[in-house]
């Protein structure tokens, strides 16, 4: 009975870790137009599953064997480990911050960002986006998570564009709350965010 129990902690602590080197992996090394291509995709996606399955099936039986011929403190130990690891990364994700920095991991390599909606717009121009960039970065924001997003935004005045570079942002910015994509929903501590001034920004450089 221990070992089972044992096995599947292990086995369920590898297929988190693979989860999270998944999304490091399709996020940061493969291009981001692996990402519109899904036949790509789901071959890179079935490919990395079974591979995380089988490896982390065989780590489990390992790590289990070896913890039980050392002994309960060294069980104890490994146990703790990606508990507090993981315990960490919560904390760090949703961390309070400011938004622009955010957003500035997504500017890397820039080409260019779009509005569209009520307000449409598109430059290239690198200063134009750190001007906006700067605005944002006065508000502090902190993650929320998937279920707590109401995605009735019908009453809320809003903004909507889209950066273009190395790994693609799309944003959605109201004056309470935000959706990045990929990054995901974050609420606004200290809002509401003065959409007038970017739909103003917007007017004054645009033709």
């Amino acid at each position: 009975m221990k070992s089972k129990l044992l096995f599947w902690f292990f086995f369920i602590v590898l297929l988190v870790w693979s989860y999270y080197g998944f999304k490091y992996f399709f996020s940061e090394i493969f291009p981001s137009n692996w990402n519109k291509n899904i036949f790509l995709s789901l071959v890179a996606i079935i490919l990395f599953w079974l591979i995380a399955l089988s490896l982390s099936g065989y780590l489990s039986e390992k790590l289990t064997k070896y913890s039980l011929k050392k002994g309960v403190l060294f069980t104890a130990t490994m146990i703790a480990i990606p508990i507090s690891v993981f315990s960490l990364m919560y904390l760090y994700e949703y961390r309070e911050r400011e938004l622009d920095v955010v957003i500035s991991p997504h500017a890397e390599g820039f080409e260019s960002i779009s509005f569209y909606g009520d307000y449409e717009w598109r430059t290239d121009e690198k200063d134009n986006f750190d001007e906006l960039n700067e605005f944002l970065g006065q508000y502090r924001v902190e993650k929320m998570k998937d279920d707590e997003w109401n995605s009735d935004v019908s009453n809320e005045k809003g903004i909507h564009f889209n950066i273009i570079s190395n790994t693609h942002l799309s944003a959605s910015i109201y004056e309470e709350r935000i959706h990045l994509y990929p990054e995901g929903y974050f609420k606004v501590l200290n809002g509401p965010i003065d959409i007038d001034w970017v739909r103003n920004y917007i007017e004054e450089y645009r033709p």
